[in-house]
């Protein structure tokens, strides 16, 4: 602070008195003030173009960017974290519940869930690769129902992978990482009402402006003599898109899941309206359509609304 100081008063000492030294060999009064005046305009435009650069601050840096300089083991925001008391489906699918005697799945529910991230390790092998650590939970609340308000389904996916940073240019999108990894899904039940399988994955993170973009391919890996979601991958999919439109304080995120099986295309889609609210809580209006909202569902069309808060965005 005090070297920029001092260089800023030699500035402003180098303008002044290089106006005196041009202005008072000039005999006429009026033009020698004339002169001072002009000397001293120039010079504050001179000096103000300075200040700018030397206090010039950059532009924030890419969403997406932002990920490879985190430190390890620093824990932030994976997919968004939210709690939304308004969760309406229209045709709730009771039939898992009834082999096991559990009554009361009501149309209206609980539905939230909370994420997070960290970075396990820096350029592995001193290359632009990083090891990363996942979580997420998503769970559905039977809040009003008058039994015993139980929790109908919570799904739990940690996940690992390793995570590449690219700079590369696709179809005018900047690639701005791409990942390896694996994960695995289970809703913690038994018996019949078990529901798990694990994946191994690609993704690769794109950008153009206020719009990101993820493609995430998997493949099932199979390690369970018995299956208790067979063929989960022809309904809830082979791959997801996901993208997110940032305007300001407002989001619109939406979530494709496909097969890509042209005979009997299955998937899902998910979408998403953010607006703010009250500090740093948003409102949020979300639409699920289709297989695979919740393990228990994963063979069951669904069609959901759900209306609440959203405590950490999408990044």
């Amino acid at each position: 602070m005090l070297q920029s100081a001092i260089i800023l008063l030699l500035i402003i000492f180098s303008f002044n008195s290089h106006a005196a030294t041009d202005c008072t060999a000039i005999d006429d009064e009026m033009a020698r003030s004339n002169c001072f005046d002009n000397q001293t305009g120039q010079s504050n435009k001179q000096l103000n173009t300075k200040f700018r650069s030397i206090t010039k601050i950059e532009a924030p840096e890419d969403r997406l960017t932002y990920l490879t300089r985190v430190k390890p083991f620093k824990f932030i925001p994976y997919e968004p974290v939210y709690f939304m008391p308004v969760a309406f489906t229209n045709h709730p699918n009771s039939e898992p519940f009834t082999t096991i005697g559990e009554v009361g799945n009501e149309k209206f529910e609980v539905k939230f869930q909370i994420s997070t991230r960290a970075k396990i390790t820096d350029d592995i092998l001193n290359k632009n690769i990083d090891l990363w650590f996942g979580y997420t939970q998503k769970s559905f609340w039977q809040l009003y129902n008058n039994a015993s308000s139980p929790f109908r389904e919570t799904n739990y996916k940690p996940e690992l992978w390793f995570s590449l940073k690219t700079s590369q240019n696709i179809f005018g999108f900047t690639n701005r990482y791409m990942d390896l990894g694996i994960t695995h899904e289970s809703n913690g039940r038994g018996l019949t009402l078990s529901r798990s399988w694990n994946r191994a994955f690609v993704r690769f993170g794109l950008e153009y402006e206020d719009l990101s973009v993820t493609i995430m391919p998997w493949s099932r890996i199979d390690t369970d003599k018995i299956d208790n979601n067979p063929d989960i991958e022809k309904y809830v999919g082979r791959a997801e898109i996901r993208m997110i439109y940032k305007n300001e304080d407002r989001i619109l995120a939406a979530v494709i899941r496909n097969n890509f099986n042209i005979d009997q295309n299955r998937g899902s889609y998910e979408l998403n309206w953010v607006v703010p609210m009250s500090g740093n809580l948003k409102g949020v209006v979300q639409y699920f359509n289709g297989y695979g909202e919740s393990l228990m569902d994963y063979d069951t069309r669904m069609g959901r609304l759900s209306i609440g808060l959203v405590i950490i965005d999408w990044l």
